[in-house]
């Protein structure tokens, strides 16, 4: 649609302005397709670590190495991401992907630099 096509367009200026198209990333939220838009390095083995085959242990050992590595990339979500927590009928596998997700975040003192209506991006630069 014409917004969706807005929202990649503003995002691809974001990413451009600052110098972080081809910049490691962890991509979550069913965007996996950025990681090719923007040629977005993937920080895991998967640029679609939602996805129930990739599973919640691979995930939180992943993370668990950025962290040992003090490794920080940048952290692009679908907008809607925050939800998945608190979603009933949402896999239990995804819930704690997103814990574990949004803990690293705060450990790491990651801070939202960009956002619009389809996205989210989070870096610990300024």
């Amino acid at each position: 649609t014409k917004e969706n096509g807005e929202d990649l367009q503003e995002l691809q200026h974001y990413l451009s302005e600052n110098r972080l198209v081809g910049s490691r990333a962890i991509l979550f939220g069913n965007v996996p397709a950025l990681a090719f838009y923007y040629e977005l390095t993937p920080a895991l083995s998967s640029t679609w670590p939602d996805l129930q085959s990739y599973s919640y242990e691979k995930f939180a050992t992943e993370i668990q190495q950025l962290s040992k590595q003090g490794s920080t990339p940048l952290v692009v979500l679908s907008a809607n991401t925050q939800d998945v927590g608190s979603e009933e009928n949402a896999v239990e596998s995804l819930k704690k992907k997103w814990v574990c997700l949004n803990t690293y975040m705060e450990e790491n003192s990651y801070q939202e630099v960009f956002a619009n209506d389809a996205f989210k991006v989070y870096s610990t630069q300024r």
